[in-house]
């Protein structure tokens, strides 16, 4: 029973959460949770009361008494259970939270009395009892009793059936912590802007520690968000959604967008593969941290510091109903903080973001609380609906970004120095990593060390944004991979060598067959080293070369890639032309194409993934052009060549704003064509170089 109660219920809140699940799934409208001298030992008492159905004695004792009894569980392909009066989808399903009684306290009195009957069912339970390790459970003795009705009529608790829960000798002493936890949980025990009908939670605390804990003001949040997002997942992927972005100091800039689109990221659904959690909604909010946005968001920046901080990040709401931990202080499930650590510059942390993610039983099963209340079991399921929210969080940001950059242009923030302070986070993050407890650190650190190293980076990203940070980091990716190529060849081939070796002195034919196999990979990552030599080599930027010669070099990094992902690669050239400029640069912008092409292909089936390059003339001007049948583009092309703009799960969003700056710099301009703009096209993305028609050399092959 120690395991059972004590140990698998994770804590109080969570026990109290649980009884309040119970009490719903009665068909309660009202519940009263009391707190009476928690904080004194020895005199606490918590009380839970409700008005719903009630048990007769049968339901107490065949029902409430047996652990995980059939009456509430079912496995996640039957359908849902509903409650008999409101038709509510049954929350607790596992038949365990009633031992959430035993996590609270020692001593267990439950008055029950089922609608229409005049007597009420009493049972006690001392659950000290149930330590004697010599004993069965059924020869523990509890105390039932079964009496006229004298506590749930409208002079005892006010409510005229229910079920009425007294927990005495406390477990743990209730410090200001963690009833100003249990608080905030209770004002967001349901989605704030969904919401449960007919259902209602009456906090009572009487006790010598004062709890002051105002309630966040969702509606008001919502009317005055900067940036909002509201949207639909299908069971398929589909997002469906509506973007606001609102400036009352700056009218003009405010937009809304509606748009559906496929979200599901290739990589995590390979060859399209479609989710196996079910539909959900999602609403987000969001704002800037200086205190000037919090101000026009929240009113006084203090409020926000002691109101809404500790209410920031994304929880979850299934049927209306809060699932615990997701979105906590201290559940980071989403990975934001992380995200947005390693790329400051468009993902949004917890602290600058409310969401609420909505899912129902009925559209996903398979999402099972697991049994200690602590979430949900990390099934196959559970992956993909993460992954989905991710995604649908990544198309927010990308608009989030585009806004956010247009919003620094109007303020004049671009150039902004934050050098002295930048240093100072630095040092004050470096003090609290070198303490040599750090490995075991409480949350308390773990959470300083998360808010100074998001300090810093905003610090650090202002000075960026000064010495154009997007040619600097670009500059630092190449100096990072230009590593000593010779001498990766040079082991290479001496690894061909040995193998040749091998090959010639083993007549075992399953040696022979895994020699040759990592042969062949030798010889393939030996080319792909070599195109790399090549591209490393200086070239002039103003010599004149065939713009067949990047595509070529182009195609031999890629080659063994587009093999390995059953991609069908052609090239049509239709004229021939010479290029005015650096070959190599050249190179990397088609690199960034067949890469972008090569990554979206993966949502493809296997049989069905088709890229080209095209050679061929627009308005007479020389164009090469890579062409796809992946899911397209849907931005335009001044949108997805800003710095830091991408859709990618770990994407840098620099490749093709490093590519635009490269191509205007040969003279040229990119551009998105529709597949009838040029014979031959796919139906997915075709981006085209257009060179200017004083191209030399141009002819029609």
């Amino acid at each position: 029973m120690l395991s059972l109660g004590e140990q698998l219920i994770t804590d109080e809140v969570a026990a109290v959460s649980e009884l309040i699940k119970n009490a719903y799934d009665a068909d309660a409208t009202r519940v009263k949770v009391i707190l009476k001298n928690v904080s004194t030992p020895g005199k606490g008492v918590v009380q839970i009361i409700d008005n719903g159905n009630g048990m007769t004695k049968d339901t107490l004792l065949k029902g409430w008494l047996e652990l995980a009894t059939t009456l509430k569980a079912r496995a996640p392909e039957e359908k849902p259970r509903h409650s008999p009066k409101f038709r509510r989808p049954i929350l607790g399903e596992k038949g365990l939270g009633r031992l959430a009684v035993h996590k609270l306290g020692l001593n267990t009195e439950i008055v029950s009395r089922a609608v229409g009957s005049p007597r009420e069912v009493v049972l006690e339970i001392d659950w000290e009892r149930f330590d004697d390790s010599d004993k069965y459970l059924e020869n523990v003795p509890v105390r039932f009793t079964e009496r006229p009705a004298l506590l749930l009529v409208p002079d005892g608790v006010g409510f005229h059936h229910g079920t009425m829960i007294t927990v005495r000798k406390i477990r743990a002493v209730w410090n200001l912590d963690r009833l100003t936890e249990l608080v905030r949980k209770m004002q967001l025990i349901s989605s704030p802007l969904s919401g449960m009908r007919n259902f209602a939670v009456d906090l009572q605390i009487v006790d010598p520690v004062s709890v002051n804990v105002r309630k966040v003001d969702y509606e008001e949040i919502e009317k005055n968000a900067i940036y909002s997002f509201t949207g639909s997942v299908s069971d398929s992927g589909e997002l469906s959604y509506e973007y606001k972005f609102r400036r009352s100091d700056y009218p003009e800039l405010s937009r809304q967008v509606k748009e559906k689109t496929m979200i599901p990221d290739p990589e995590h659904f390979a060859e399209g593969r479609k989710p196996t959690c079910g539909p959900f909604n999602t609403t987000l909010f969001s704002w800037e941290g200086t205190p000037r946005d919090k101000e026009m968001v929240f009113g006084k920046a203090g409020y926000y510091d002691e109101i809404v901080r500790p209410n920031t990040g994304a929880k979850v709401f299934r049927d209306g109903f809060r699932v615990l931990p997701y979105g906590d202080e201290d559940n980071d499930w989403l990975g934001l903080d992380r995200r947005r650590i390693e790329r400051f510059d468009i993902h949004v942390s917890r602290n600058l973001l409310i969401g609420f993610i909505d899912i129902t039983t009925k559209d996903n099963p398979y999402l099972i609380d697991k049994s200690d209340r602590e979430g949900l079991i990390d099934n196959e399921q559970f992956r993909d609906f993460v992954a989905l929210v991710i995604d649908a969080l990544r198309v927010f940001e990308k608009l989030r970004l585009a806004d956010r950059t247009r919003l620094k242009e109007k303020m004049g923030r671009t150039r902004s120095k934050r050098t002295e302070k930048f240093s100072e986070s630095i040092r004050a993050l470096q003090t609290v990593l070198n303490e040599p407890a750090f490995k075991n650190v409480p949350y308390e650190k773990r959470k300083a060390v998360s808010e100074l190293a998001l300090e810093a980076r905003e610090k650090f990203e202002q000075v960026l944004e000064e010495i154009e940070e997007p040619l600097l980091v670009a500059a630092g990716i190449g100096l990072a991979v230009m590593i000593p190529t010779h001498e990766v060849r040079r082991d290479l081939r001496e690894t061909i060598e040995h193998l040749a070796r091998i090959e010639k002195q083993s007549k075992d034919e399953s040696t022979l067959s895994s020699v040759r196999a990592a042969m062949k990979l030798a010889k393939q990552a030996d080319d792909v080293v070599g195109a790399i030599t090549r591209i490393q080599q200086k070239s002039s930027t103003e010599e004149r070369f065939p713009a067949e010669r990047p595509i070529r070099l182009a195609e031999e990094l890629f080659g063994y890639r587009f093999e390995r992902r059953n991609i069908i690669y052609e090239r049509e050239t239709r004229i021939k032309f010479t290029i005015k400029g650096s070959s190599r640069l050249m190179t990397l912008v088609l690199l960034n194409m067949l890469d972008n092409s090569s990554y979206w292909l993966l949502r493809n089936k296997t049989s069905d993934r088709h890229v080209k390059i095209i050679l061929d003339e627009i308005e007479r001007k020389p164009t090469i052009v890579v062409s796809d049948n992946g899911p397209g583009i849907e931005d335009d092309i001044d949108t997805i060549t800003l710095p830091f703009v991408t859709t990618k799960p770990d994407g840098m969003g620099l490749g093709l704003y490093i590519a635009r700056q490269i191509v205007e710099n040969h003279g040229a301009k990119l551009k998105l064509l529709s597949p009838s703009e040029i014979p031959g096209l796919f139906s997915g993305a075709n981006i085209a170089i257009v060179f200017p028609k004083t191209t030399n050399g141009t002819r029609r092959s």
